[in-house]
């Protein structure tokens, strides 16, 4: 920024010392009619209509990358709640995904009972007919 004024008052001040060294007159013919001025007032004249093409050329430039950067932080505020949104979703997702497991636990431990009664019932019965068939061998 500072190396910007500096080449700019600098510019400048050449302009106006080469302004102020052409003080002839000359007729500029234009295409509606012709006018008599000084090359300083002409040398500064372009000058200055160069300077403010440049600077309305910057603004638009400026008002361009402003567009862009609210644009952009739109988009960053709505995948910002898009995000949030998928965080709730993936929270229940998991609450229901641990409710289900927790049921098929259940089920799983439901069905391994029985099983587990049956096993003690048909262990209780060969430990019966072991100790029948010890009793008739030792007769």
């Amino acid at each position: 920024m500072q190396l910007g004024v500096i080449v700019g008052l600098t510019f400048g001040v050449l302009i106006a010392f080469f302004a102020f060294v052409n003080r002839t007159t000359v007729i500029v013919n234009y295409f509606f009619g012709q006018v008599e001025a000084s090359v300083a007032l002409l040398i500064l004249a372009s000058a200055t209509a160069g300077a403010l093409a440049v600077g309305l050329l910057g603004l638009i430039t400026q008002i361009r990358t402003g567009f862009t950067i609210w644009n952009y932080k739109n988009k960053a505020k709505h995948f910002a709640k898009e995000l949030e949104d998928l965080k709730k979703q993936k929270q229940t997702l998991l609450d229901d995904l641990a409710a289900i497991n927790a049921e098929f636990e259940l089920l799983r431990q439901e069905k391994q009972q029985p099983r587990q009664q049956d096993n003690t019932a048909t262990a209780a019965e060969m430990t019966v007919e072991t100790a029948g068939e010890t009793m008739h061998d030792s007769e």
